[in-house]
């Protein structure tokens, strides 16, 4: 992955805090050092772009006679396509 981008992701999770809300008031604010941000678009999509390039590699990689299939149309859990 490019330097940019990991910058850039880093900047959105960086310094992070959290507060708990009891009877309807924030208590003090905590650092929120590990994870994603809940409901984060960016949480699945470096495993996504891992396993893009994994698959690249070893397709082009791969003798002839052993063939992989796999899908990149994002129909992998809908049977019907």
């Amino acid at each position: 992955m490019p330097g940019e981008v990991i910058t850039i992701i880093r900047l959105l999770h960086d310094n992070r805090t959290a507060s708990v809300i009891i009877d309807g008031e924030p208590r003090e604010r905590l650092n929120v050092r590990t994870g994603v941000k809940q409901g984060c678009v960016l949480g699945p999509s470096p495993l996504s772009l891992f396993l893009n390039a994994v698959l690249t590699l070893v397709n082009q990689q791969l003798p002839n006679g052993i063939h992989m299939r796999y899908r990149m149309d994002g129909g992998v859990f809908n049977l019907q396509l």
